[in-house]
């Protein structure tokens, strides 16, 4: 898990993606409504989730695994598909650890 982490950092490093702003927005509003992150570690986590999700799913793929789930449901996902949501939940981990020290 050191070395996903480790990857995921090293390819998030100055790639900025072109999320719209009301999408930014509304990635800080569904992480403040997660209820498995202690409170006292809820801002960090989310700023580490909101920036971090930018610069690892860029806003195209973003869309189409939004779009490929909504048709196909999460078992349902191809390959490429697959990948996206893997590298989401890369973050939302990764994120979590940070947030837990």
């Amino acid at each position: 898990m050191v070395f996903c982490t480790a990857l995921l950092l090293v390819e998030a490093r100055g790639r900025a993606q072109d999320y719209p702003d009301a999408e930014i927005t509304n990635l800080r509003q569904v992480c403040d409504k997660r209820r498995d992150i202690p409170a006292q570690a809820m801002a960090g986590y989310c700023a580490c989730y909101v920036e971090l999700m930018q610069r690892t799913v860029p806003w195209r793929d973003f869309l189409s695994l939004d779009s490929a789930v909504a048709k196909k449901g999460v078992a349902g996902l191809d390959a490429e598909a697959s990948a996206i949501l893997n590298k989401g939940l890369q973050v939302t981990l990764f994120c979590s650890q940070r947030a837990s020290r």
